[in-house]
């Protein structure tokens, strides 16, 4: 494989954000060493890099190539153990981004019976089957699965695991700590170079602090700047119906040191689920908060 850009290089890009380098590597890794190469990957890299290149596109937007990056896991599906619930998790994310939810529980239940003991960065089934049911009305179900992936992360050590599973728990929680579970993902992250799961949790933090206007953002006033652009970015995403009735200036701030504040978010380049997430909190929400 000399030349052709390592499988975990082009994954460590699409963690740091840089989706268009991280895409390039994972094109380039298809094209030499892809399931029609002549020198394919095993299953579970080949599952791995497929699942990778769903995921930048689903980030991009871009359904119409991740139901084709989709299309070609499918005969890995019927195999064993890790790499068929990598292509099940994969498919389930496709399954999810086109409405179906029913056929997305169905592949996030079977990623996790395929390969139950598969750590919790690299198979994290329970936070997307937990969005996947609470879309599905059943909120208890998303409560004890993204329950269990905070419980698994936590054990698993990865500042990674532990952002993502609590950024699944701020999505399904009915309670009053959602914020919380942000803020907390956020300091775990501190001081690692995921500065696109950081730049998930910045929006959905500054959602929140827009749908809430609660007192936490008032705390936020040294070193911070206007969240105007996670409102524009959100806004993009779930039309001008609801920021047009957001006060011109919320007085709502975010840090300085967030990934929000470097640069312009696209909110489709955050995340697969997020425009799901954010419709399905704006949906439930009586008129009068939004005002």
């Amino acid at each position: 494989m000399a030349g052709v850009p390592s499988l975990q290089s082009a994954i460590e890009r699409v963690r740091t954000g840089a989706l268009g380098e991280g895409l390039e590597q994972l094109l380039a890794l298809h094209a030499t060493h892809g399931p029609d190469s002549s020198e394919p990957l095993s299953d579970v890299e080949l599952a791995t890099m497929l699942s990778a290149l769903v995921d930048c596109r689903l980030a991009r937007g871009d359904l119409a190539n991740a139901m084709t990056a989709g299309e070609e896991l499918t005969p890995l599906l019927a195999g064993p153990g890790l790499a068929a619930a990598i292509a099940h998790l994969a498919k389930g994310e496709v399954a999810a981004a086109l409405g179906d939810t029913e056929a997305a529980v169905g592949h996030f239940a079977a990623a996790g019976q395929l390969a139950p003991d598969a750590p919790a960065d690299v198979l994290p089934w329970r936070a997307s089957a937990a969005l996947a049911h609470l879309r599905n009305g059943n909120a208890r179900a998303a409560s004890e699965l993204a329950r269990e992936q905070v419980e698994l992360a936590r054990r698993s050590g990865s500042p990674y695991a532990m952002a993502g599973a609590l950024r699944a728990l701020a999505a399904v929680d009915t309670g009053p700590d959602r914020i919380q579970h942000l803020l907390r993902a956020r300091a775990v992250l501190a001081g690692t170079e995921a500065d696109r799961l950081s730049a998930q949790i910045d929006t959905d933090l500054a959602g929140l602090l827009l749908l809430t206007h609660t007192p936490e953002a008032s705390d936020r006033t040294n070193g911070a700047i206007s969240v105007s652009s996670a409102a524009a970015a959100l806004g993009s995403a779930v039309g001008t119906f609801f920021f047009s009735r957001l006060p011109a200036s919320s007085g709502l701030l975010i840090a300085s040191s967030s990934p929000l504040s470097r640069a312009p978010v696209n909110f489709f380049t955050l995340s697969g689920w997020s425009l799901a997430y954010w419709l399905l909190v704006i949906s439930t929400l009586p008129y009068r908060s939004c005002r």
